[in-house]
């Protein structure tokens, strides 16, 4: 884990504030925004921590080699 646990337990706990805490502050539409907005941008960051990863891994093994 190299010290990332602390960082991604809590963008963790970020994620379920804002899953649980922001959505009754919205309504009709702009609730449906908000959860589109919420999806993309978690989906993003997922995305971005799984290339980030694959790219360290693969920087690894060359110097390992």
């Amino acid at each position: 884990s190299e010290g990332k646990v602390p960082a991604i337990m809590a963008m963790h706990f970020t994620s379920n504030i804002m899953g649980a805490l922001l959505p009754p502050l919205f309504a009709g539409a702009d609730r449906v925004a908000y959860t589109a907005w919420f999806i993309v941008f978690a989906s993003l960051f997922a995305i971005a921590l799984v290339i980030s990863s694959q790219f360290k891994m693969r920087q690894e093994r060359t110097m390992a080699a």
